[in-house]
Order: structure tokens, then C-alpha cells, then sequence
């Protein structure tokens, strides 16, 4: 892994040189524990969000991505926040009840029209 140092100067290497926002992505539970130092470089905060992953099921995964996000919020409350990776898979051996198309067409229209209406 890559300490939190190293990427926090390869974050203002990269801001000195192109003008778009910068971010680094990673899941919410690391942000809240230990990215206080990481948020106060970056222009957004980039997170993760698998709720299958967190053995949540269909009917409870779009209250846990909103959940997630709000409690990054909550521990970083001066960034902007958007959603950079997330998703449901279609086959896993981890939680193959869960994983279907039927249940990642749900999950991408569920957050879809969430981030439509925020």
C-alpha cells in the first residue's frame, strides 16, 4: 500500500500541474477513520460504495450508499463529495443470493434517480 503521505504529495504534484480538480477515491469507513489529512489536499472527496460488499441486500443497499455518504459528510463536512465508484454485481461467489442484473439494473436505477433529486 501507499502511505498517506506518499499520496498526499503525489496529490499537490499533480495540483501544480493541471488546472482540473484532483480527488483520490476510496471506500467510507477510510475516509472517516483516516482521511482528514488526504481531504484538506483534495478539491472533492472521491468514495467508493458496494453495498453488496457489505452484505447488505437489494432492498437495503441504496439506504446504505446514502448512509455512507452522509457519514463522510458528517466527519468531513467542508468538501464536496461525489460517488466514484459503486455497484452491484451480477455473479459472486461472496453473496451469489444478491448478485444478479436484475439486482444492478435496480441498484443503478435506485441511485440514478437518487443523485437526480439531491
Amino acid at each position: 500500500m501507499v502511505t498517506l503521505n506518499s499520496i498526499i504529495g503525489y496529490v499537490r504534484q499533480v495540483k501544480q500541474s493541471i488546472v482540473q480538480p484532483v480527488t483520490v477515491a476510496d471506500n467510507d469507513k477510510w475516509w472517516i477513520k483516516d482521511g482528514a489529512p488526504l481531504a484538506a489536499e483534495v478539491d472533492f472527496i472521491g468514495v467508493h460504495t458496494y453495498p453488496a460488499c457489505e452484505n447488505k441486500t437489494i432492498d437495503e443497499a441504496l439506504t446504505c450508499t446514502i448512509e455512507n455518504i452522509e457519514k463522510v459528510h458528517q466527519a468531513l463536512p467542508n468538501k464536496a463529495i461525489a460517488i466514484l465508484e459503486g455497484g452491484w454485481a451480477t455473479t459472486a461467489k461472496e453473496f451469489a443470493l444478491q448478485a444478479s442484473e436484475a439486482n444492478q439494473k435496480r441498484y443503478f436505477d435506485d441511485i440514478k434517480q437518487w443523485a437526480k433529486a439531491i
